[in-house]
Parts: structure tokens; C-alpha cells; sequence
């Protein structure tokens, strides 16, 4: 249960965060969506996560993140602006295709259009599942020196949409249709 007070932006100050038997992973994508902002997830491949109970009274949004990674020091997260990204750490960060550099980025179109010519150029194919609601909106990218994952989050901010990446597989959905239990 996510319980958040009265305030705005920058830094949203939560009453209470409580979940209950969750990996970190979903407890992220709860606090993006209650918050309303939109956020990029990078999972590992692996069988299971652990699952913990977090129960933290008057805290941001940063706060709960640092507490998350506390919890799973196998995944860093950071509020970037008006949206949250969460990707594994070291060593798995390093060997991830998201962390290559991209000399420069540009495209423009529908969110999945542009998905799919961040994939082609970053080396990385993946099927893009992107529903319709948000594969159509119009995103525009235009940067140098970023991470594929920097231009994820660019997307997500732009669509106002919750993007969770797997190997082989990008998900791209409105933030309303709530947690994704992968």
C-alpha cells in the first residue's frame, strides 16, 4: 500500500510505503505508478528474486529507491527528473547492451517505431510489446553521448509511459494499467 501526502513535485513525500512479499522490482513499479511517473525497469534474466516486506513511514520517492537497493544491492535506481529508473548492478550493469555508450541518438515517431530503431542501432534486437495506447504517441529523440538506457528513460518521460526491459524483450505500456508481475 502506497499512501502519499499532499505535496507536489520535485519531491514527492509519501505518508507511508508498505509492501508486503514483493521482489524489488515490483515494489519499484508500485511507487512509479502511485506516484504517476513514468519509469524504465531493467531486469535480469534469472529463475527468481527474493522477495521482502518494506514498511517506511514519511519518506520520498529517493528514499524509498536508496531503501530498495539497500534491500537488493543487485539493482541501482535513481529519480531522474519527473521519472525512475532502475537497472542491475555491477557486474551485470557492465555487461548489460543498455550501458554501451551511443555516440548520438536521433529519431522520431511513434514510441514503438522508435524503440525498435533504438534496438537496431544499440546492436541489441528485441521483440517490442508495446500497447496501443502508448506505441503510437509521439516521441522525439535527439542526443549524443547517452546510454540506450538514458534514451529509455527519454522515451518513457516523453510517452508518459512505464517501459520494463528484459532480455530480448521491451514492454512498453500507459502507466495506468498498473504493475507488470514479471
Amino acid at each position: 500500500m502506497l499512501a502519499l501526502a499532499r505535496c507536489s513535485p520535485p519531491e514527492h513525500r509519501l505518508d507511508s510505503f508498505d509492501m508486503v512479499d514483493l521482489p524489488v522490482g515490483a515494489m519499484f513499479q508500485q511507487l512509479a505508478v502511485g506516484l504517476e511517473m513514468p519509469y524504465v525497469l531493467e531486469l535480469r534474466l534469472r529463475a527468481s528474486s527474493p522477495t521482502f516486506d518494506v514498511h517506511l513511514k514519511n519518506v520520498t520517492a529517493r528514499d524509498v529507491l536508496a531503501d530498495l537497493t539497500k534491500r537488493d544491492p543487485k539493482f541501482q535506481a535513481e529519480r531522474r527528473g519527473k521519472m525512475l529508473v532502475m537497472w542491475p548492478s555491477a557486474p551485470d550493469d557492465a555487461s548489460s547492451p543498455y550501458s554501451a555508450t551511443l555516440a548520438s541518438f536521433k529519431a522520431e515517431g511513434g514510441v514503438g517505431d522508435v524503440l525498435r530503431q533504438l534496438m537496431e542501432q544499440a546492436g541489441h534486437p528485441a521483440e517490442i510489446r508495446a500497447e496501443t495506447a502508448v506505441g503510437r504517441r509521439a516521441v522525439k529523440i535527439d542526443v549524443e553521448n547517452v546510454t540506450a538506457r538514458d534514451v529509455l528513460a527519454l522515451v518513457a518521460e516523453q510517452a508518459h509511459a512505464a517501459i520494463v526491459v528484459q532480455p530480448g524483450l521491451v514492454s512498453v505500456r500507459p502507466l495506468h494499467l498498473g504493475v507488470d508481475k514479471n
